[in-house]
Order: structure tokens, then sequence, then C-alpha cells
């Protein structure tokens, strides 16, 4: 599939997926909080989706939004107590980012935070720390 899109030749069910998230008017995208940021597999499906023409274009200055999103919603869990926005969470900013570039408008999140550890006590849900 790479060699078919370093020339040019896009899979057909990727650019459905593309073409999804262009005509959008809201996007949910519902992840684990995962080595600060999120899944690989999410992040692979975004880079298979970044399709010039499809998702960005690009003039002779920057590159723009071809999505019609108004806002996405990015459902989270974390496992430790890591705000929205904090310097440790590389998932927002990434996800922000990423509106920028497709145009997917305002990026709300909503996470369950604390999921692996209790901070009254020294111990995880997994065992001691």
């Amino acid at each position: 599939m790479l060699k078919k899109r370093l020339n040019g030749i896009i899979d057909k069910t990727v650019l459905s997926w593309a073409n999804a998230i262009r005509t959008c008017d809201r996007l949910v995208i519902a992840a684990p909080f995962w080595d600060m940021s999120i899944p690989s597999a999410l992040k692979v499906f975004i880079e298979l989706c970044s399709i010039f023409d499809v998702t960005f274009k690009s003039d002779d200055k920057t590159c723009y939004g071809n999505c019609r999103c108004k806002k996405t919603l990015f459902i989270t869990t974390r496992g430790m107590n890591i705000e929205t926005r904090d310097k440790l969470d590389q998932a927002t900013s990434y996800l922000e980012a990423l509106s920028s570039l497709w145009g997917l408008g305002e990026v709300i999140v909503i996470s369950a935070k604390n999921m692996d550890y209790d901070e009254n006590k020294s111990t995880t849900k997994r065992g001691k720390i």
C-alpha cells in the first residue's frame, strides 16, 4: 500500500475514509491515552487519510483544511492524573494541529483520568508501585 501511495495510487477504502472525514459536519474520535498521545493504529489511520486535495490543500504559501467539519469531539481515558492540554498531554495538541491542517473545527475533549492510579494510595489497580 505504501509503495502504491508513494506513486500516487490511493487505496479505494482509504480514499472513502478520507472523503467521509472531508464531508462530515461533526467528528467523534474515541481512543485511550497512549504513551502521552494516541494509539499508533489511530495515528496510522490519520496518516493514511491525510490526502492532498481531499482532507487538505495548499497554495504557494501554506496548507489549509479542505474539510467542512465544525467540531471534533475527542473522548479519551487517561491512566494518570493528567489534565487536558498539560505538557504531558500530546494527544490534544496533535489533534488541534490536525484540525488546523484539515479544517476539523473546534476540538472538544472529554477525558476520564486517573483510571490506573488512586492518588490517596501507593498502589495501582494492577498492584504495588
